[in-house]
């Protein structure tokens, strides 16, 4: 879930944001160093641990993301009200040490079993000279601390959970210690164009780019092998590129279970045995967006999103030619619905409580390996809340 607005609050407190798609949001509210900090650099003298803290709080004013309830934003509607308490908490300080590389080191604090997108703060870095980083205003609780670099191309990581009493934590190390490997194979279902394989790169996505927590990708050989280095462990989304024409990504197994769905567990010992499947008859949509008068509409976003929302590489975007017109193709067999929105946020369909709204407006399609559907799409208003 990526943050869409954000506003600071003034002298009296107040807040605006605007400027908002019709939809649903969830609000939180921070208060200076924020409950889940980045560390910062050590310079001099380390300063006193702050003795109090706010925690984050999120509508309607609870602590814990899991409880927080979406608002939700009618076409034109002003919400004022929505008003928070924030009470000051005991807090601590975490202090240690980063070893294995020289330079500065990012350093992340997070709370265990959030989402990596509740994680705030302005980014930090270990001194460069001694490793040694401090972490102040922390909320008594359960984290997980993380280090990550690179040195001479090579990703290095350290990642330890840890608890936090009122008495904070000091003298911590992370050791630092090289990526793991993840190798596989990558095979087509069917008869490839000549050279086809050479041209692939497989790649593995985190959930969340934060610093080098990101996506690595390498290069597949003429016998369809591949091998990516340097990769942090933790759950990562399969994808491939540079397939050729009318191929989409089939299945990515390891050991008897397609892992295109819930992601690739990546081991802290590395993974071998990933084999990949390139199908190579694609399905293909075209079709028309029109208003209620029969008129063709420019400019349209169409959205093809899979009845299994959590494959996220299923979702497509296009927008209607002068004719109202639009083309998708690359597409994996399965089950579809289909929009098509006058004005809509880019990225807003990867919402599942988005397309909630408007599933009733949908075209439901079904695509074979291989098919050809032609759709006829009346428009969604979203900004007048109706088709």
């Amino acid at each position: 879930m990526a943050v869409n607005r954000g506003a600071s609050t003034n002298d009296l407190g107040e807040y605006r944001l605007f400027g908002l798609t019709p939809g649903r949001y969830y609000l939180s509210v921070t208060h200076g160093r924020p409950t889940v900090s980045f560390a910062r650099s050590r310079t001099g003298r380390e300063t006193p641990a702050e003795s109090q803290a706010y925690p984050t709080l999120y509508y309607p004013g609870v602590p814990d993301v899991s409880q927080a309830a979406p608002l939700k934003l009618e076409p034109g509607e002003e919400r004022r009200g929505i008003d928070f308490r924030l009470t000051p908490a005991p807090a601590a300080t975490i202090s240690g040490q980063v070893r294995g590389a020289p330079g500065r080191v990012m350093v992340i604090l997070r709370r265990q079993g959030e989402p990596l997108w509740v994680a705030r703060g302005p980014g930090g870095v270990t001194d460069r000279r001694t490793g040694e980083f401090f972490i102040e205003g922390v909320l008594p609780g359960a984290y997980v601390l993380e280090a990550v670099t690179m040195r001479e191309g090579e990703q290095l990581f350290a990642r330890l959970p840890v608890f936090v009493g009122d008495d904070g934590l000091r003298g911590v190390v992370l050791e630092l210690r090289p990526g793991v490997k993840v190798s596989g194979r990558v095979v087509f279902d069917g008869e490839a164009p000549g050279g086809a394989l050479e041209k692939i790169r497989v790649s593995l996505l985190a959930p969340v780019n934060i610093l080098f927590f990101g996506s690595r990708g390498g290069r597949v050989d003429s016998e369809g092998r591949f091998a990516l280095e340097s990769i942090v462990p933790g759950r990562h989304r399969i994808r491939v590129y540079g397939l050729p024409d009318g191929a989409y990504l089939k299945a990515a197994v390891v050991e008897g279970a397609d892992v295109l769905e819930d992601g690739l567990e990546v081991p802290e010992a590395g993974l071998a045995g990933l084999q990949v499947t390139i199908g190579l008859r694609a399905a293909l949509v075209t079709g028309t967006v029109l208003e209620e008068d029969g008129k063709p509409v420019a400019g349209a976003t169409v959205v093809l999103a899979p009845e299994r929302r959590r494959r996220t590489d299923l979702f497509r975007s296009v927008t209607t030619d002068q004719y109202g017109r639009f083309f998708i193709e690359g597409i994996a067999p399965g089950e579809y619905q289909i929009f098509a929105f006058d004005d809509v946020e880019s990225g807003a369909w990867s919402d599942p409580d988005f397309l909630a709204e408007w599933e009733d407006a949908a075209t439901e399609i079904e695509l074979e390996e291989g098919g050809r559907e032609a759709v006829e799409l009346e428009l969604i208003v979203v900004s007048e809340g109706q088709q």
